[in-house]
């Protein structure tokens, strides 16, 4: 049997080492340095033959808003393994150490970008965000008259607390997206991307892009706007690059419509599963999720199944007075599984189409309460980790 435990300072080279053959990539010097202050606040389990790592996975303090209220979660990232050593269950046992610290630590919640989506399901992580790619050919490419405000063209670096305001309002139109702090802020934005901020009549920032050039191609890596002018004004920033390049690509929330503006909207679209989620105490997110009042006769029954976190397994009663929960027994009322409570509840999933397609099983009436507790938000997911 293997040894699992959490790493210690001095192993975090063969940490490293381990994610560089697994990803195929090689970290040397600064970046190699960046690496290390990046793992600074990972929670990082290995497994053991001897005193040889041979497999880990990272838990990253983050935080999202949901309903206009951040929740705590850890992001799973990393997850690797010597190929001598696969097949061998070891990443089971690390995800399930991985679940069980985060219930320690008080994580509500728990994300990762998945290498196979149905994989990870079977630990009760399911598809919470999709990515929109859209590309727009230089000739399709034209220009707003009017439009009010300037656009500042920047280093990514230089303008990360006005740009960070600016991602604070507009991430909160969506369900599910990151807090960003300082460190996440200086330890993820990439050097070789600059930044265009939009800059109202006032002077205020109310929007900005993120983007780089690779050959004849404009790499749009986030588009944020406040506004209708500070998109326009974005937009205007973008299509004076038309005899630059041959083709924009704009990378985002599968929930963006700006392309039914555009004046040739037959741009070419790419939606890309992307991001996975689930819930890691169930009774806490229920806790904090619902709030308000709502009603004397309000009786909401649900029964949940978690087979990798069967602290979660039970039946929740929500009603005026709050939320009860009884991890045994069997209770009329509407029933799923982990996966499924957590794409209903984030918003990424209707609950007639959960239900007509089985997802759902039980008291149909009772669809109508869930409803009335539910977000009206829709998940998103931009980040990487």
């Amino acid at each position: 049997m293997h040894d699992i435990r959490k790493i210690t300072p001095h192993e975090v080279d063969d940490a490293i080492k381990l994610s560089e053959y697994s990803f195929k990539y090689k970290l040397v010097g600064e970046k190699r340095q960046q690496r290390v202050n990046f793992m600074s606040d990972h929670i990082v389990f290995g497994a053991f033959d001897g005193a040889q790592m041979i497999a880990k996975t990272h838990v990253i303090p983050l935080g999202v808003i949901i309903n206009d209220q951040e929740y705590a979660i850890g992001g799973i990232a990393s997850v690797s393994t010597y190929p001598e050593h696969r097949r061998k269950g070891i990443v089971n046992r690390l995800l399930d150490m991985a679940l069980l610290t985060m219930r320690v630590e008080g994580y509500i919640m728990s994300y990762l970008g998945p290498f196979d989506i149905g994989f990870y399901r079977r630990y009760g992580y399911e598809l919470i965000s999709n990515l929109k790619k859209t590309t727009v050919l230089a000739t399709d490419l034209f220009y707003y008259k009017d439009v009010c405000g300037t656009v500042v063209r920047k280093h990514a670096l230089e303008t990360l607390d006005v740009v960070n305001q600016v991602y604070a309002q507009w991430c909160r139109q969506y369900n599910g997206m990151l807090v960003r702090t300082e460190k996440w802020w200086s330890d993820s934005v990439n050097g070789e991307h600059s930044v265009a901020v939009y800059y109202n009549e006032a002077g205020l920032a109310r929007g900005y892009v993120f983007y780089y050039f690779k050959e004849e191609v404009m790499k749009v890596g986030e588009y944020a706007y406040l506004d209708e002018a500070s998109r326009r004004g974005l937009w205007n920033f973008i299509s004076n690059h038309d005899s630059m390049i041959e083709k924009v690509e704009i990378m985002s929330a599968d929930h963006e419509s700006m392309s039914f503006l555009f004046n040739n909207p037959d741009a070419k679209i790419e939606i890309i599963p992307d991001f996975m989620g689930r819930v890691v105490l169930v009774k806490e997110f229920l806790d904090r999720y619902i709030t308000g009042d709502v009603g004397a006769g309000f009786n909401l029954v649900l029964t949940v199944h978690d087979a990798r976190a069967q602290w979660n397994t039970g039946v929740y009663q929500v009603s005026a007075t709050g939320v009860e929960f009884e991890a045994s027994g069997k209770a009329e009322g509407l029933e799923m599984d982990i996966n499924t409570f957590t794409a209903l509840f984030l918003g990424c999933q209707k609950p007639e189409f959960l239900y007509e397609s089985g997802r759902i099983t039980g008291d149909r009436d009772q669809l109508a309460m869930l409803k009335q507790v539910l977000t009206t938000k829709q998940c998103a997911f931009i980040d990487r980790f």
